[in-house]
């Protein structure tokens, strides 16, 4: 079992960690290796981190089991001012993977989703993270589209969108 709080700044290093360890594993085959590299330095600075917080309204989620951090998920309410809670991130440790942590922490999201009033789930996966697709396939979303995203140093994101629509 573990257990999911709401991360705050002061946890900022521990997700940086989290992706640092998870992102190489996942998309190290995916990706040039420069790629994965510029994106974790942009995406998991405390700079980064901070604005999604403060800014954006991103709240972060960590996912521990007996004190040591197994993964993080990230989340915005409302998204795009419609009912639906955007899944900005959801990141497992590589060595745990497969052992249903990654569901206890959509199940969780679940959760918030129908008591904020969400009707869905939406989120975006780098559409050769087959794994991941296949994941949240068996969760209840479906793929809806494709979105591209460019984060700079001319490199171009391509993700599928996927949504899982909530019972009300």
């Amino acid at each position: 079992m573990i257990d999911i709080k709401k991360a705050g700044m002061e946890d900022w290093q521990k997700i940086r960690n989290i992706a640092f360890e998870t992102w190489p594993v996942t998309y190290g085959t995916l990706m040039p290796m420069e790629q994965v590299h510029y994106l974790l330095e942009k995406l998991f600075s405390r700079h980064t981190i901070q604005s999604q917080m403060n800014e954006n309204g991103h709240v972060y989620l960590l996912a521990e089991s007996e004190g040591i951090q197994v993964g993080f998920a990230s989340y915005e309410i409302n998204y795009r001012g419609q009912p639906r809670m955007m899944i900005h991130k959801l990141y497992v440790s590589p060595a745990l993977q497969g052992n249903g942590i990654g569901t206890q922490v959509l199940d969780a999201l679940t959760g918030i989703a129908s008591q904020k009033h969400q009707t869905a789930l939406r989120l975006k996966v780098y559409y050769l993270n087959r794994k991941a697709i296949r994941f949240y396939e068996k969760y209840g979303f479906v793929k809806t589209g494709i979105e591209k995203t460019d984060p700079g140093n001319r490199f171009i994101i391509e993700d599928e969108v996927m949504i899982r629509e909530l019972l009300s």
